[in-house]
């Protein structure tokens, strides 16, 4: 089945990936969509310069941790494209590159941390239910489940006030925000997510369940490839299980019969679904690190089952809103893991913690302890010495080397009083040992101290998320002074900052490609009669309408920017004289059709533009610039309201379908 035309249903394009922000290679990238063997080389390099998408590209080969991740060799990095394929390769890059660039943005009342939060959840849920429904590509499903919702981000920062309007008067509800979009924009946000996804050159493996999620284009669906049946299940599986992750109690108990009616269907067991669901926690900790995303912390699958399904979840996990990364307050029991293997022993023990107020799970071995510490993680882990199959030591060892088992406080449970022993014990990582023979009032305190542990984990948390907060607040207003920086206040196009530093970089990527590049100038048509006879605030007014115009009528590969006064200049990547004169005329046609509506003017304006493409003759920008702006006076001597070209200085004509330049006059 042919895919239909972003232009379908996209009429705005989407200029909000800021391109003169990102480094010249992922400019490239974006310009030129590289594709096939072509791209390898190029890919390898822009790799090896950005260790973090490193780190993001490993995880997703073979799942290490960022921590053993060291800047790699080119060897390595071309090693891991050559394991991953090119096209996965560039699906991630441009996928990561669309991620950094709408991080952040100007729509102040969406809450970004709070989207991105989720939309992470969704991706790596999604991730892990095609991987147990055995989908072909479990990495683009964490593609597609991330980038699900990013029409939302799209539409808001294409229309930051009245987006924010929308926001407002939705009131948190989902669904009537959906529809005041379709009602306020005539899209729907699945269907601009495909078409931006598309649009920057994403394979159809990532935005194809946003296609078939579209109302828009539903309709036009006549058949699906058989890989792209169950998109639409993983989806909504993924949207279910990240709603549970990131929701609060009184949420995730609402939303719980759905998730047991989503294991009923899918025919999995309750011990399956809760493991998946643990699985999705523990990567979202680790993806919310690496792309410093807000995280909270969860209980594990298991606990949320044994809770939900019985309608009384505690309050303390969700004490401090769901801020907390360690889920304990000064009078509440602790989460312990009793390890044990003498079952008279955990049975006793396990009673007297419990009449303490403690919640304890238990396990008769190292081994069944891991298992059980990947589910459901505790706070304190209080185990004995010597087991069969793995020990006290070697258990907490284990723990250890994880990131999660830094902050457990491990107590050592023995009769061993050899000094020796005991220094061997502390050096595998214990935090505190206790003879077996000590009364429950030592236990109980020894217990008790963890807590100073555990606060001092949370005060660690606590700073972290202060200074993310911090540097997150620094990265959005150097953002926002750069965008400022670059960006025409009255138009809200780019200004002529940003207009000379783009022509630098088509002018050089021109020389090193051999590309064409054309430049349109123009001028309003007696613009300072329109200040002089209506006032400025009109004439502000006219501008603004031009401006529109320009940026509805430009196309890909064509960067309007306001210059000055009443200029403006098109930049034409990859475009010769005659392309760059059919940009010219369109914009030219499409000003003079408009008619503007501001107080007592009720008219249009027309415009002059001069037209020219860099040649073997064009010694350096200056000089296109400077031929551009002499076909503009010929323009206006001609007349106005045309184009023309530079050096012949004739007029643009395509009357004939072909460019037709005849003499002025």
């Amino acid at each position: 089945m042919a895919m239909p035309s972003p232009s379908f249903i996209f009429g705005l394009e989407p200029h909000l990936i800021r391109r003169n922000e990102l480094p010249e290679a992922y400019q490239e990238l974006l310009r030129e969509n590289w594709k096939g063997e072509d791209s390898r080389e190029g890919l390898t390099d822009l790799i090896y310069s950005d260790v973090p998408l490193y780190a993001i590209l490993s995880w997703l080969r073979v799942g290490v941790s960022k921590d053993m991740i060291q800047s790699p060799s080119r060897q390595e990095v071309a090693e891991l494209v050559q394991l991953l394929g090119l096209d996965m390769v560039r699906d991630i890059v441009l996928s990561m590159v669309i991620l950094r660039s709408y991080r952040m943005g100007i729509c102040r009342r969406m809450v970004r941390d709070e989207f991105w939060g989720k939309a992470l959840a969704r991706g790596v849920a999604a991730q892990h239910v095609g991987m147990m429904v055995g989908a072909k590509d479990p990495t683009r499903c964490f593609l597609s489940g991330l980038f699900q919702d990013l029409g939302e981000i799209v539409l808001a920062e294409t229309y930051p006030g009245r987006y924010s309007g929308l926001l407002e008067k939705a009131g948190g509800d989902e669904v009537v925000l959906r529809q005041l979009e379709r009602e306020a924009f005539g899209v729907d946000r699945d269907s601009v997510t495909w078409a931006t996804l598309r649009d920057y050159g994403v394979s159809r493996g990532v935005f194809g369940p946003m296609f078939f999620a579209s109302c828009e284009l539903r309709d036009r669906i006549s058949s699906l490839r058989p890989t792209e049946e169950r998109l639409p299940d993983i989806m909504r599986v993924a949207t279910l299980i990240a709603d549970l992750v990131t929701a609060d109690m009184k949420q995730r108990m609402k939303l719980w019969p759905d998730f047991i009616k989503e294991r009923n269907c899918l025919e999995v067991s309750r011990d399956v679904m809760n493991n998946l669901g643990d699985k999705v926690v523990n990567d979202w900790w680790f993806w919310g690190d690496l792309l410093t995303f807000p995280t909270r912390t969860v209980p594990g699958f298991g606990e949320l089952s044994d809770w939900n399904e019985r309608g009384a979840e505690p309050k303390r996990y969700n004490r401090t809103g769901g801020k907390s990364l360690v889920a304990s307050s000064k009078g509440a029991g602790l989460h312990i893991l009793l390890v044990e293997d003498d079952s008279m022993t955990r049975l006793a023990t396990r009673r007297k913690l419990e009449k303490a107020g403690h919640q304890v799970d238990v396990a008769v071995d190292g081994v069944q302890a891991l298992a059980m510490l990947r589910q459901s993680p505790p706070q304190v882990i209080l185990s004995d010495w010597h087991m069969s199959g793995m020990d006290g030591l070697e258990l907490c060892k284990y723990v250890r080397s994880t990131e999660y088992g830094e902050r457990m406080f491990f107590i050592l449970f023995t009769g061993e009083v050899d000094e020796t022993q005991i220094v061997r014990a502390y050096e595998a990582g214990i935090d505190d040992f206790i003879d077996k023979t000590s009364s429950l009032q030592i236990l109980l305190a020894r217990i008790l101290s963890s807590r100073k542990s555990l606060q001092h984990w949370e005060s660690i948390d606590r700073d972290r998320r202060i200074i993310r907060s911090h540097c997150e607040n620094s990265r959005h207003q150097a953002a926002m002074m750069k965008r400022d920086s670059l960006t025409d206040t009255l138009t809200d196009l780019p200004n002529r900052r940003y207009a000379m530093d783009r022509l630098r970089e088509e002018w050089a990527r021109s020389d090193r490609s051999s590309a064409s590049l054309g430049l349109v100038m123009m001028d309003i048509d007696f613009f300072k009669s329109v200040n002089d006879t209506y006032g400025h605030d009109v004439g502000d007014a006219v501008l603004r309408e031009v401006a529109l115009t320009l940026k509805n009528v430009t196309r890909r590969g064509e960067a309007a920017c306001r210059i000055g006064g009443e200029e403006f200049l098109v930049i034409c990547s990859d475009a010769d004289l005659e392309s760059t004169a059919r940009c010219a005329e369109r914009v030219r046609k499409a000003i003079e059709a408009r008619v503007i509506h501001a107080g007592a003017f009720q008219t249009n304006v027309t415009v002059s533009l001069g037209v020219a493409a860099k040649s073997a003759a064009t010694q350096d920008i200056n000089a296109l610039f400077k031929a551009t702006d002499e076909a503009v006076y010929k323009a206006k001597e001609n007349g106005r309201n045309c184009a023309m070209t530079w050096p012949a200085m004739k007029v643009v004509d395509f009357s004939n379908d072909g460019l037709d330049c005849r003499d002025a006059g």
